[in-house]
């Protein structure tokens, strides 16, 4: 963390977006519901806890941080747009439920930690910022049935791939390791999954 000698340093920053989400149902019979849907999300930008960047350059502030030439380092927004299809059904007089949705997003400019070499010494420092795009597709269905006045029956599962690019700045680990900053290039989003599954029985 660099010194602040002449006291603490301040910012004023301003992020605003426009979401929308729209709807489209339809039900082909009583039991049925078949839907369809595409979003907009929206995260505001923020501040680096510890960094700092010259005012004029927009540049690592070097050695220290003093006021009037230099600011609290700031990351931008975060945005996502998803589309999803899906179904619902009821069978046996609603005693039995079924609910599909397969499912597709786009995440730009993720803000996230990352590593990256310190432009003041020796060593790497950890900042906050934004990177690269994120795209995620997959597929969510469930399973619901009143097995008796007193026992219920619920289970599902999800399957789901993504793709990462854009994001050399997080590829610092397979650089020491003698590789490249592409080498994480359109791998999947890590600690994420690709199926999963459960089961309820209740009674």
């Amino acid at each position: 963390v660099l010194p602040t000698p002449d006291g603490a340093l301040s910012d004023s920053q301003s992020w605003s977006d426009t979401t929308f989400r729209i709807v489209a149902n339809w039900r082909p019979n009583d039991n049925s519901l078949l839907f369809a849907s595409v979003a907009t999300g929206y995260k505001p930008g923020g501040y680096d806890t510890y960094g700092f960047e010259n005012i004029a350059t927009g540049q690592a502030s070097d050695g220290e941080a003093l006021l009037g030439r230099d600011r609290p380092a700031d990351f931008d927004e975060e945005t996502v747009t998803s589309y999803e299809i899906g179904y619902k059904g009821t069978l046996l007089d609603g005693r039995v439920q079924l609910s599909w949705t397969g499912f597709l997003y786009e995440y730009k400019d993720l803000q996230s930690f990352f590593t990256q070499p310190n432009p003041n010494g020796p060593g790497f420092q950890t900042i906050a910022g934004n990177v690269g795009v994120l795209d995620g597709w997959g597929s969510e269905i469930e399973f619901y049935a009143a097995l008796s006045e007193n026992v219920t029956l619920r289970f599902g599962g999800s399957w789901l791939d993504s793709e990462a690019n854009n994001v050399q700045a997080f590829c610092g680990a397979a650089v020491d390791l003698g590789g490249t900053e592409d080498d994480c290039e359109g791998e999947s989003l890590p600690l994420a999954p690709e199926y999963t599954a459960f089961a309820v029985l209740n009674g």
